[in-house]
């Protein structure tokens, strides 16, 4: 079973929990969103969640999302969820060179203080916001169709449009994590909206 880690409104660790016990006891919990991005084309990889997940499902949302694992150190859980929800892998590397290089180019750009109720269970998380640069002409993706309908690239300025017009078309707190991408991407200032 899939445990999160449980913290107090100032992100400290107060225990674990399992995932699903945590949602339904709307318990605050670790949380992680990563975005691919390809700077010089000015693009950002989004998945459409598949229509099955237990929440959010059939929306678009950022390159990858889940929860840290208590036992894990964070980098490694956040390959991991790469490699089993995207199939990541460049194409000029091993897999195990693609893990030493995602380990050395992802940087956090933020973090957010999130809340959203759906049907009988929760999400109340501290979501740390990460961004993976890459040259997407050598990133292969086969998506999990478990974990993801289908992927795209899309360029940054009609992402901003597609929200702005759309909203409804992605997750709840996909706006939310994309405004860290955005100061990092285009100001020299990260946010951190933990206290927001």
């Amino acid at each position: 079973m899939d445990q999160v880690i449980l913290v107090n409104e100032n992100d400290e660790i107060i225990g674990s929990e399992e995932k699903i016990q945590a949602h339904k006891n709307n318990q605050l919990h670790r949380a992680f969103s990563v975005f691919i991005v390809d700077s010089e084309k000015q693009t950002v990889l989004l998945q459409k969640r598949q229509i099955s997940k237990y929440h959010s499902g059939g929306l678009w949302s950022n390159s990858c999302c889940s929860h840290p694992d208590p036992n894990t150190n964070l980098i490694d859980t956040i390959i991991k969820r790469l490699r089993e929800e995207l199939g990541i892998r460049f194409l000029d590397k091993s897999w195990l060179e693609t893990s030493v290089f995602i380990t050395n180019h992802i940087k956090q750009v933020g973090t957010i203080r999130y809340q959203h109720d759906f049907r009988n269970l929760s999400e109340n998380e501290i979501d740390y916001v990460f961004v993976l640069p890459v040259d997407s002409t050598n990133l292969e993706v086969i998506p999990n169709p478990a974990e993801v309908s289908e992927v795209e690239w899309i360029e940054f300025k009609v992402l901003v449009q597609t929200i702005e017009e759309h909203p409804k078309q992605f997750t709840a707190w996909f706006e939310k994590v994309f405004s860290c991408v955005e100061q990092s991407m285009f100001n020299t200032q990260s946010p951190n909206l933990l206290m927001d």
